[in-house]
């Protein structure tokens, strides 16, 4: 059977990458890979935010489907019908990896995999217990003596190296290289000889941006240390005072260091000699806005900065050449590429690619993504839902019923407008579908990932 390796590329919009036109060489090596792989033109997220994009990869459902999404951040869904389960049963080892802290089992997203894991960055001794793993107390009597209780619960020289090692470094960010090491021991130390399933989210392109080392190629000597700004619906009512030039550096600078880890990764592969028997998928799980509609991050709205994404599928060995797909693609259909380099058929992509319907792609918002108070002028309480027409794309504002429609190119038809059209798609669409009624209420989430979550702005 056939290895498959799934790498999500968190925040990447689709425009801001060297294969999709942009001006500045900001993904040379991904351009590179897409020399040998079908390149989508026109993939779409499902949502604008982690969880109902990563929802949609792993069920093959729309947010109203799976119900992960805004109003309800939990994945319930059966074990054996979600990607991994399903790959399971076809006999593949899975694993999950991600610095993300929504992609874990405690949200649910790790159903099916065989491992799951959060990945942190690296300690100098990572034997001898992370500090991250405690609760700190606000109060400085009481935080020095959880340190000190912590110290002499181990090596207490190599806690205290590990305690100031993230006191003078950005412990935040998980760099891709320490992905990298990780996802590539797990392939190498496998005790089996099935095959594999990989799934991997590298954050590198998620806001708070770091403006030093290995994260600024196109910095300047002129460009601030810091960006002064808050990120995602804070940036509503807060915009940034950092120049929107530098913000955009930053984001670029994200991608160039993204883009050399991704090529680490595939020469690993390929000293491995695992090319040659591996399916390799990269997409953007969503985009990222850089001051376009006054927004600055991402999640509750349906803009195409944030819904169009990078899809390059490279199948095992590779093709000759670039095969650009200009087919309108959606991020539920990953599930089903998947699964048929997994049931070898021959042409995997040909459905995507050839498919007898008229192609069409939704997102949706159900709900803020994070719990910051916005008018009824800001946001629709309703939601939004967007749809993809080969000839236009329009936002439904659920709340007042209204479309932004913006329109591809001219041949549509004087019988029926643009408006009707993507009523019509939306209607055809979403009337059949069962929407997912969770009962349950939200678990409690633990104290740890709550910091992490407002670490990265989503609480």
């Amino acid at each position: 059977m056939t290895n498959i390796i799934l790498l999500a590329l968190d925040s990447v919009r689709a425009d801001h990458c060297s294969c999709y036109g942009y001006e500045r060489e900001t993904t040379p090596n991904i351009a590179g890979l897409a020399d040998e792989s079908y390149v989508f033109d026109n993939a779409y997220s499902t949502g604008s935010w982690t969880v109902p994009a990563h929802g949609s990869m792993f069920t093959g459902r729309l947010p109203t489907e799976h119900g992960a999404h805004g109003d309800n951040k939990y994945l319930r869904w059966e074990a054996s019908d979600t990607l991994a389960g399903r790959l399971g049963r076809l006999g593949y080892d899975t694993a999950c990896y991600s610095g993300n802290p929504w992609l874990t089992d405690e949200f649910g997203f790790g159903t099916g995999f065989d491992r799951v894991e959060f990945v942190r960055s690296a300690l100098p001794f990572d034997d001898a217990g992370d500090p991250r793993t405690v609760v700190w107390d606000d109060q400085p009597l009481v935080k020095a003596l959880q340190a000190g209780r912590w110290l002499a619960k181990g090596n207490p020289i190599k806690r205290a190296a590990n305690g100031l090692s993230l006191t003078f470094s950005d412990w935040l960010f998980l760099r891709g290289e320490r992905l990298n090491d990780v996802t590539t021991e797990w392939i190498n130390n496998r005790e089996n000889s099935e095959s594999f399933f990989l799934f991997a989210n590298y954050m590198d392109a998620h806001e708070p941006y770091l403006l030093q080392e290995p994260y600024d190629r196109f910095l300047s000597s002129s460009s601030p240390s810091t960006l002064d700004m808050e990120w995602n619906l804070h940036s509503i009512e807060d915009p940034p005072n950092s120049d929107q030039n530098a913000i955009v550096d930053a984001y670029d600078s994200a991608l160039f260091y993204l883009d050399s880890c991704v090529k680490n990764f595939v020469a690993e592969l390929e000293s491995r000699e695992l090319l040659q028997d591996t399916a390799l998928i990269i997409l953007g799980d969503h985009g990222q806005c850089l001051g376009e509609h006054g927004y600055w991050g991402h999640g509750t709205f349906l803009y195409d900065e944030l819904l169009h994404v990078p899809m390059l599928v490279r199948p095992p060995g590779g093709l000759e050449s670039t095969e650009r797909v200009s087919r309108i693609t959606s991020l539920t259909d990953v599930y089903e590429l998947v699964l048929s380099f997994a049931e070898g058929e021959a042409e995997p992509c040909k459905s995507i690619r050839d498919g007898s319907s008229s192609p069409v792609a939704f997102a949706e918002s159900m709900g803020r993504h994070q719990d910051v108070k916005l008018s009824d002028e800001q946001f629709s309480s309703d939601g939004y839902r967007a749809t993809y027409l080969e000839n236009s794309s329009g936002i439904h504002n659920l709340d007042t019923d209204t479309f932004e429609i913006e329109r591809i190119d001219d041949s549509v038809s004087e019988s029926k407008s643009l408006e009707q059209q993507l009523r019509e798609a939306e209607r055809n669409t979403f009337s059949e579908l069962a929407e997912n009624e969770t009962a349950e209420s939200e678990p409690e989430m633990d104290e740890q990932t709550q910091q992490r979550l407002e670490d990265l702005g989503y609480i």
